[in-house]
């Protein structure tokens, strides 16, 4: 039995939340409920819980809102659950951030192209073998005269005195970690730069290939919650 954890789980859906409470509290864990984003946003803020679950749909605040209130205070693991289909959540977050995400297979030219087609997407996550990727980005924009370069998400200057036309940011991390990322990195982005992160989906051989839709890639629990899922990130994370 679990002991001295405590999780928060927020959703506007009270019947969903208590039940998900009441499982987690079967389990041993220590769970309080959240029923609105603001209500969440409170209850982090006074500190003490070890993983929280999120709803990103909430009529005061969304679960975006609500990481990005407490995105420096986190010293937790915080997940986020939808009922959203993944193109969705890839909808809000570019209507949001102008970012868009694609699952790329190696050397697809066309993923690139129809990016490039709106001047809007200054960001682009792009989840597939990023080595296949890499390689395919720096064949495609230097034939089309751009110049690239790969920066180092710890180092702030690389952003700020990079001139190159596309930024290259390597990461093995969900599309939701790596938007949190580029949350904190976006001020530091020049004008008249594009910013790519390359999310490595590498997958052992035998192993099925992993769907953006998957919690790994994702990095959200989509409804209707999966226990057993939840229940084994809850174990990785202690």
């Amino acid at each position: 039995m679990i002991v001295n954890k405590k999780i928060l789980v927020a959703d506007d859906n009270s019947d969903l939340a208590d039940g998900v409470a009441m499982l987690l509290e079967l389990e041993g864990y220590d769970v309080e409920v959240a029923y609105s984003g603001i209500a969440a946003i409170k209850k982090l803020k006074e500190g003490g819980f070890d993983t929280a679950f999120i709803d990103i749909k909430m009529p005061d605040a969304s679960g975006f809102d609500v990481l990005r209130e407490c995105l420096h205070d986190v010293t937790y693991k915080i997940v986020l659950m939808t009922g959203f289909r993944i193109e969705q959540i890839i909808a809000e977050i570019n209507n949001n951030q102008s970012a868009v995400v694609v699952k790329m297979k190696a050397y697809d030219h066309e993923v690139f192209e129809k990016a490039d087609a709106n001047p809007n997407n200054k960001i682009i996550l792009l989840a597939g073998d990023g080595d296949s990727i890499r390689n395919c980005l720096h064949e495609y924009y230097p034939a089309r005269g751009k110049t690239v370069c790969e920066i180092n998400k710890d180092s702030a200057c690389d952003f700020k005195y990079c001139d190159s036309d596309v930024m290259v940011l390597y990461q093995k991390t969900s599309v939701i970690e790596s938007l949190l990322l580029l949350d904190t990195i976006l001020p530091d982005i020049p004008d008249h730069s594009k910013v790519i992160v390359v999310i490595d989906m590498q997958f052992k051989h035998g192993e099925c290939e992993p769907s953006l839709s998957d919690y790994a890639v994702s990095g959200c629990l989509f409804k209707p919650v999966d226990s057993d899922l939840m229940l084994a990130i809850l174990n990785e994370s202690h």
